[in-house]
């Protein structure tokens, strides 16, 4: 597979940065980055898996809120336009907030993890993503998490560490 590890002392990528990279699988992007343009992976289209510090534009929430963003997509409508079918994967290592429908209609997604560091998450976050099984780092859900906020989609809460084995998270017994 095609892996991009961003180094840690990268804090921005532009737009159209990694544009056209279609035989990329797997992208890490450091908690170092604080912005993210949009069309900066636009058109990876075997992309498979993501890390990413924060959803969005901006890393302090401001911006564009939808994940797409980072694949070209103007707002939340846009989405399944442009976020890549064979992405599947999303882990979230960090940000406060998930906004208003951020993920909607990324029908291929299977897998996202949220950090406990999100304190917000709004309104159909993950409206119409009918395949995503999505894992939280905390135990049960915070407050500030909208009552509609995963819609559809089965959470799964746990207190302990998990690591990943093919892909998929799992609770380590300590």
């Amino acid at each position: 597979p095609n892996v991009l590890v961003i180094p840690n002392s990268v804090t921005a990528i532009k737009p159209y940065a990694f544009s056209g990279c279609r035989s990329l699988t797997s992208i890490t992007i450091p908690e170092s980055v604080t912005s993210i343009g949009n069309y900066a992976f636009y058109r990876c289209s075997s992309l498979e898996s993501i890390t990413i510090p924060f959803v969005g534009q901006y890393k302090d929430g401001s911006g564009a809120t939808n994940f797409g963003y980072i694949f070209g997509a103007s707002s939340y409508s846009s989405n399944s336009s442009y976020v890549p079918t064979s992405l599947k994967e999303v882990i979230i290592t960090g940000g406060t907030s998930i906004g208003d429908s951020a993920f909607y209609n990324c029908r291929s997604l299977t897998s996202i993890t949220i950090p406990e560091s999100v304190t917000s998450i709004g309104d159909s976050a993950f409206r119409s993503c009918s395949s995503l099984t999505i894992y939280c780092e905390s135990t049960s859900k915070p407050s500030g998490w909208s009552y509609y906020w995963n819609y559809s989609s089965r959470p799964v809460y746990w207190a302990n560490e998990w690591e990943y084995v093919d892909g998929v998270p799992t609770p380590i017994n300590n």
